[in-house]
């Protein structure tokens, strides 16, 4: 995110809330603005819209304004074998903000 400091970075598969475990994940690699998710021995379980929500503190560039801004980024994901090997996956997001002068939103990926 270009000009977003994260305060809060969390991923949904549905209306779930994913929490770290031995199967789930959730890296945000601040100097680049990447948002990773992986999810080991991925199944069919596992298909569903998967949604990225990183909350931070904005500023504005022309008044210096700081206000906190959400920005979503989703995906979906069909899991629809069990493969023979193992499997991850492997999200890896980059969400970046540009504010125009109106504070209009350009989400680029």
């Amino acid at each position: 995110m270009a000009d977003i400091q994260p305060v809060q970075v969390t991923w949904k598969v549905g209306d779930q809330e994913l929490v770290q475990s031995d199967r789930v994940e959730m890296t945000y690699l601040e100097d680049t603005g990447v948002a990773r998710l992986v999810i080991r021995k991925a199944s069919q379980p596992d298909s569903g819209e998967y949604t990225c929500m990183a909350t931070g503190e904005v500023i504005e560039p022309m008044t210096g304004k700081r206000f906190l801004k959400t920005i979503t980024s989703s995906a979906t994901v069909l899991v629809e074998a069990i493969p023979a090997y193992k499997a991850d996956i492997i999200f890896i997001k980059p969400v970046e903000v540009n504010l125009k002068r109106e504070q209009e939103e350009q989400i680029l990926e």
